[in-house]
């Protein structure tokens, strides 16, 4: 089935592409790139990558999986015919990474005050092993500790003096900007918000287990959503046996809450408590027991990663980097892919050597552990320094056969690159519009993971999807093709510029940035 599958992926990229304009292959000298036009011409290229990446067999494309393994041999094909050079640290058009997949059962059961209440795995709450422990038995006294977050910079700290050795925490989703803009990074969400902070913040602490709650009302996704990325076989990034921390969780806030008012506790209290910049971790009077058996396999992720090669003079020092995700599952990925696929073969066909190579990479595993992005932050194609601007691809912003709103982008202010954006889109013919993502979007953006180490970034709207069904309009039907075109322009810019971006004094990321940027000094001093 799959030989015949990637038969038909070659025959299709042939009659797709063939239209398209190939690279130039004279050796020029670089050119400054606001003054260039990049038309993008690929609609048919987009509508043909996203008719075959639809079919039943790759609509599952988790890591390892044959549509995962298909899919990536399939992008990388569109990355060569388009005129990239092979990108990976191997060489190659892959980066391999490993990975392990996960899947739990068990229950926790609470119990105090002559009561008891259990809470099963894969239907009331998902839940995980934090080390590579197939059998994992935790009990411990449940503390509340508000948004689970220390955060010096920002005056805040929720575990205040209390010890929480051998304890159960358990924290709500997110941080305070949620709940009130004025406070961490507003609604977007700082580092500080993710998942991975939050259970390293509660292993140091000597914590026997984790529960996050999730609060969908706060404009979080719905937890059908939630529980549909996070319940059965999961991807994380390769498992090791780890300290004390026994397990994660994610429950709904409004199960948690129905559960401890059987124990007398008001989780609306709770979470009226935790936006108070004097929060105290609160026992809550609960015993609790978490059973959980795992079935923990090795798994390989594959990133696929191209590039445009840099003008030999200058092209070597630094770059810059393109990304998303390739297998979410979702429809705003394959939005995601057609956008990234324009915009290269746009750079690729230019016929103008940008000033630093530009560099076009697919990752793994987006959702829900962003194991992919993970393993390209971890081996960047040029040092983390070195990379001028990380340039992320996600979500469409309006449902298909809604008519474009406009180009938007996450952190572009932040990062200082809104004039560059708004100069991409003006000359692509489309307006800058607000981001409209949802609260903590941030934490999930393709460039968010390279921000939190300092590297100046933002992440642009894939746009609707417009090939979904003869209800799409005529004017989203062109929108793929102009955001590919913004893309491109933008990478271009940032490829030819002489100065170097930075995130604003503001920012949560400019320690990060402070950080990076000495150390880039000390390298161009050696």
């Amino acid at each position: 089935m799959w030989r015949r599958i990637l038969t038909h992926a070659a025959v299709s990229t042939v009659l797709v592409l063939s239209a398209a304009p190939m690279p130039a292959i004279a050796q020029q000298p670089p050119v400054r790139a606001d003054t260039a036009a990049i038309p993008v011409r690929m609609t048919d290229l987009m509508a043909g990558v996203v008719d075959f990446l639809s079919q039943d067999a790759l609509r599952e494309r988790r890591v390892g999986s044959p549509g995962g393994l298909a899919a990536a041999a399939f992008l990388a094909a569109q990355f060569a015919i388009l005129g990239l050079e092979p990108g990976a640290d191997d060489g190659s058009f892959f980066q391999r990474f490993d990975a392990s997949v996960v899947e739990s059962e068990g229950t926790l059961v609470l119990g105090g005050s002559g009561r008891t209440a259990t809470l099963a795995v894969g239907s009331d709450l998902v839940a995980w092993p934090y080390g590579a422990d197939q059998t994992v038995s935790v009990d411990g006294e449940l503390v509340f500790v508000g948004f689970g977050i220390s955060a010096t910079e920002h005056g805040w700290n929720d575990f205040g003096d209390v010890p929480l050795e051998g304890r159960i925490l358990v924290a709500l989703a997110g941080d305070p900007g949620m709940a009130d803009t004025a406070r961490f990074s507003g609604p977007a969400g700082s580092p500080h918000a993710r998942l991975d902070a939050k259970l390293a913040e509660a292993a140091r602490r000597g914590a026997r287990g984790f529960i996050l709650l999730h609060e969908s009302d706060r404009g979080l996704r719905e937890w059908d959503t939630v529980y549909r990325h996070w319940s059965g076989p999961t991807v994380f990034n390769r498992l090791r046996h780890s300290g004390e921390l026994g397990f994660a969780a994610i429950t709904p806030l409004e199960r948690f809450g129905d559960l401890v008012a059987q124990f007398g506790r008001d989780a609306d209290v709770l979470v009226r408590r935790s936006t108070m910049p004097d929060f105290q971790p609160i026992p809550l009077g609960v015993h609790a027991v978490m059973q959980l058996r795992s079935r923990i396999e090795p798994a390989v992720g594959t990133n696929v990663v191209a590039r445009v090669a840099g003008h030999p003079d200058t092209g070597g020092a630094e770059a810059v980097l393109v990304t998303a995700g390739y297998d979410c599952e979702e429809a705003d990925d394959e939005a995601s892919i057609a956008v990234l696929l324009g915009a290269a073969g746009a750079v690729s066909a230019r016929g103008a050597t940008p000033r630093r190579p530009v560099y076009f990479a697919f990752t793994a595993g987006c959702s829900p552990a962003q194991v992919g992005n993970a393993a390209l932050v971890a081996r960047p194609p040029v040092p983390l320094e070195r990379l001028t601007a990380v340039v992320g691809v996600a979500r469409p912003e309006a449902r298909a056969g809604e008519p474009p709103a406009g180009v938007s982008a996450l952190d572009a202010e932040e990062a200082g690159l809104e004039r560059m954006l708004a100069a991409a889109a003006m000359q692509s013919g489309i307006p800058v519009a607000e981001w409209r993502g949802r609260p903590g979007e941030r934490l999930s953006a393709p460039h968010a993971a390279f921000a939190n180490l300092g590297v100046p970034g933002l992440t642009v709207s894939a746009g609707p999807l417009p090939w979904s069904g003869p209800e799409a309009s005529e004017a989203s039907t062109h929108d793929w093709p102009v955001r590919a075109a913004v893309l491109a322009r933008l990478a271009h810019l940032l490829a030819g510029t002489e100065s170097r971006p930075q995130w604003t004094g503001e920012s949560v990321y400019r320690p990060a940035w402070e950080r990076l940027e000495r150390r880039r000094l000390r390298g161009v001093g050696q």
